[in-house]
């Protein structure tokens, strides 16, 4: 996504055949895994991370130092809310402390953060105006279990909003 970000943000073609792996939630299941695997065949991966988890729930999600290694092995880090909230159901003030909230818990921890995954694929209106003025896209989980189905859009093309990716 860090990559997709660079040409979006400098209006350059996307490079033939690309590929965009995205893990979403922190989960230790990625890290003990999927970042392993990943490494081997050098494939970068963007993790969206729910701050509030990092460490909790007797080892299900990962931990701050685990996010840390991940990035330093290449790969990026994205905001999935401060605590994986349905963006849909809040206010837009809730969703902004949820959404804004994440990105500047990552900062503080040392990321650059561009990118946000809505948790459940639920947002509207608000949401997608937050995004617009607080990250460089927003990508939608909601189609995620669809993958398989080529007729599937990759991009939306809301006209107003260009880089809100399903």
């Amino acid at each position: 996504m860090e990559r997709l970000t660079y040409y979006i943000q400098n209006n350059e073609k996307l490079p033939t055949k690309a590929c965009i792996i995205n893990l979403d939630d922190g989960e230790a299941s990625q890290y003990d895994k999927a970042f392993c695997v990943m490494n081997e065949v050098n494939a970068p991966a963007t993790y969206y991370i729910a701050p509030s988890r990092l460490g909790t729930s007797n080892g299900y999600y990962m931990t701050e130092e685990q996010v840390a290694r991940v990035h330093r092995y290449g790969h990026d880090i994205g905001a999935h809310t401060r605590t994986h909230a349905r963006l849909s159901t809040l206010s837009y003030q809730e969703q902004y402390d949820e959404m804004v909230g994440s990105k500047t818990d990552l900062e503080d921890m040392g990321y650059i953060i561009k990118t946000l995954a809505y948790p459940y694929g639920a947002y509207n209106d608000d949401t997608i105006e937050i995004t617009k003025n607080n990250f460089v896209l927003g990508r939608d989980t909601s189609q995620d279990r669809i993958w398989k189905d080529i007729r599937t859009p990759v991009i939306s093309f809301n006209e107003d909003y260009l880089q809100h990716f399903f």
